[in-house]
């Protein structure tokens, strides 16, 4: 009867590149959970930009060095990615689009950039301006509270180098099961599930509300109405600030890839109660 072959045990940097990735996730997730439930009632505008730009550097820190492993020192941090092309593709419309288009909230040296923003945020004391904070919290919050999945995946990926596995079809073969056992793997499967059909709409919700309060304070700025021809020149006033455009930037790609990223968790969560946990080798991210 043929043997199994021995499993191998995998270099240090495919064990400890993972664990380094997961905890720079883990406080990506700190920070948006935080924002999240934070107020935006009674705090400062300077506070608010701070928490704000403590958030986006700790996704740069995360995403970065995701990209870093993969096509630096070939290693994927991801449990459930074989490729590093999964990665980029998911992290590089937020390096290169959504982060950059924030630089201008949170940054004194380019206020100037986006004055709608900036504009509502100067409205002490009104409605409006706690609206646009809180759904600018909101928007970060719901987008990137995913980091706790990653958290999960990447600590399953050094739990699987340290005993020799590389995918999920050799899970029976390991010894010690933590991150890779089945309650876990249960709790990033739903998880996984909730990020793209139900977090991606309250995002995309909070996206849009932004919208309306962009809107309105150029109403009350300009003391125009609804009807106004000048509803024409709001629209462009709007559509050049960043922080619209990255509210854009966050709605196309939820659209163009949550849906049937989703489609593909429940395809595996089907698996995972059919097959007792041992989930088959596919590409997801």
């Amino acid at each position: 009867m043929d043997q199994p072959p021995k499993l191998k045990r995998a270099s240090y940097a495919s064990i400890i590149l993972p664990i380094i990735a997961g905890i720079l996730h883990l406080h990506v997730f700190y920070h948006a959970a935080f924002n999240y439930l934070l107020t935006s009632r009674d705090i400062s505008t300077p506070f608010f930009l701070t928490k704000v730009f403590l958030l986006e550097r700790a996704v740069f820190a995360a995403y970065g060095f995701d990209l870093v492993c993969c096509y630096v020192f070939k290693v994927i941090p991801f449990s459930r990615c074989n490729e590093a092309g999964g990665i980029a593709g998911h992290h590089l419309p937020i390096l290169l689009g959504v982060l950059p288009l924030s630089i201008p909230l949170w940054s004194q040296w380019m206020h100037h950039l986006d004055p709608l923003v900036h504009g509502v945020l100067g409205m002490e004391g009104t409605e409006l301006r706690l609206a646009g904070m809180d759904r600018l919290l909101k928007a970060n919050g719901w987008g990137f509270l995913s980091s706790l999945n990653e958290f999960i995946m990447c600590f399953q990926r050094a739990e699987m180098s340290w005993q020799g596995v590389g995918d999920f079809r050799d899970l029976s073969r390991m010894r010690t099961r933590l991150f890779t056992g089945r309650t876990v793997i249960g709790i990033e499967l739903y998880f996984k599930l909730g990020i793209f059909w139900i977090f991606s709409l309250f995002g995309f919700k909070a996206c849009c509300d932004l919208d309306k309060v962009w809107y309105s304070y150029f109403i009350e700025s300009t003391a125009m109405t609804a009807n106004d021809t000048n509803v024409w020149n709001a629209m462009r006033v709007i559509c050049s600030s960043p922080m619209f455009l990255k509210a854009v930037v966050i709605r196309v790609f939820m659209l163009s890839m949550y849906p049937f990223m989703g489609v593909r968790t429940m395809k595996k969560i089907r698996e995972f109660h059919r097959e007792g946990g041992i989930m088959k080798k596919k590409k997801i991210h």
